[in-house]
């Protein structure tokens, strides 16, 4: 063999393991490309599955979370039937002595209140026209529906406030019907339909004593101030005074038995109602406080003659309630002029002047109430 020959062969030999080398690298290549294709594919499914967990994770807690939102401080009750008013629902509402158009916002169902009559059906509501400072949570004792029986009662109201409007003592506006003045009623009164149809005694009650109302809802509720108690001249001592006034024990005048029954009528009345309907929210802490204080007292032997005053305001609802007959009612009507003019009569004696002011901790207390 020629070394040509040898030279050509040698060449043909390395061409082919270079053929195979090449061969070989290529499939390492494959193998190795689609190991990385395979490892990349199961890390992406592996991300996609934390993914869906962490999604399903973050559901979870959101939807924890709004529980815990709406769930957190107020207990859910399952109710048999929804509450009588709804949401967005537009309403008459009481407001201090008049009625205003208001919108419910939310309603609620309160239960373990300290004050036995604070649990019930609550609504979140907002007067029209009004700031929103002025929402609030009110019982559905102020709550009316809005239709033309209750319009005409906002209309009566207000006609009976623009009356007043050239008396020498009314510059603010106020009314001389019977309202609930946003307190709850007793829970024995019947719908609002039996209500609007039974007869309703007026109490005229004297300028002074209107212009004092107007006073003392602005104390309480506007300049969040207390009534000092115990009073003096309670409840008590002020229909002991009257009695001892009018009464002459040596005459056996049929007079004096309307006179008797009708103080007796008001201590009952007074003692009865207090705790429901005569106090404003900013008070109940200072009930519960009083009840506490003095265990063995009567709230007429606690209580003056501010909240006396408040209870005329509600007696021709009250009344509407009894079996009277229009006799008897004309001549208890009488009898409660009588007493209110003595009322407005020692007004300088009878009611404070100066309501004290209430502590941080007592404001703060209401606050959470």
């Amino acid at each position: 063999m020629t070394l040509q020959t040898r030279r050509q062969a040698e060449k043909e030999k390395q061409k082919k393991n270079d053929k195979k080398k090449d061969s070989t690298t290529a499939q390492v290549d494959k193998e190795s490309h689609t190991s990385k294709r395979q490892k990349l594919s199961s890390t992406k499914e592996k991300d996609n599955g934390l993914s869906s967990t962490e999604n399903s994770s973050a559901t979870t807690s959101k939807k924890d979370k709004k529980n815990n939102n709406t769930g957190e401080k107020t207990e859910i009750v399952e109710l048999d039937h929804p509450l009588p008013f709804n949401e967005d629902e537009k309403v008459l509402c009481f407001h201090g002595p008049l009625i205003y158009e208001a919108k419910i916002l939310k309603g609620e169902l309160w239960e373990n209140k300290t004050i036995e009559q604070d649990n019930g059906p609550h609504y979140y509501v907002h007067y029209k026209g009004w700031k929103q400072k002025w929402d609030e949570w009110v019982p559905e004792s102020r709550v009316m529906k809005y239709n033309d029986v209750n319009l005409k009662r906002q209309a009566d109201l207000k006609a009976s406030v623009n009356a007043q409007k050239n008396s020498k003592y009314h510059d603010k506006k106020i009314t001389d019907t019977g309202t609930d003045r946003g307190r709850k009623r007793f829970k024995d009164i019947g719908k609002e339909e039996d209500f609007i149809k039974k007869p309703e005694i007026k109490i005229i009650i004297p300028d002074l004593l209107k212009v004092q109302l107007v006073d003392d809802w602005e104390n309480i509720t506007k300049d969040q101030k207390l009534v000092t108690l115990p009073r003096k001249p309670n409840v008590a001592d002020i229909l002991e005074d009257y009695k001892k006034l009018k009464i002459d024990s040596e005459s056996k005048d049929a007079s004096n038995d309307v006179i008797l029954e009708m103080l007796n009528g008001i201590k009952q009345y007074f003692d009865k109602a207090l705790g429901n309907i005569l106090l404003y929210h900013f008070e109940r802490q200072q009930y519960v406080q009083a009840i506490k204080d003095y265990p063995d007292k009567e709230m007429s032997s606690i209580y003056g003659a501010e909240h006396l005053l408040r209870l005329f305001v509600q007696f021709p609802q009250l009344l509407a309630y009894t079996n009277m007959d229009q006799d008897a009612m004309t001549l208890l009507k009488d009898q409660f002029t009588e007493f209110l003019e003595y009322m407005a009569n020692n007004k300088n004696k009878m009611f404070q002047i100066d309501y004290e002011n209430a502590s941080p901790i007592y404001i703060s207390l209401v606050k959470d109430s």
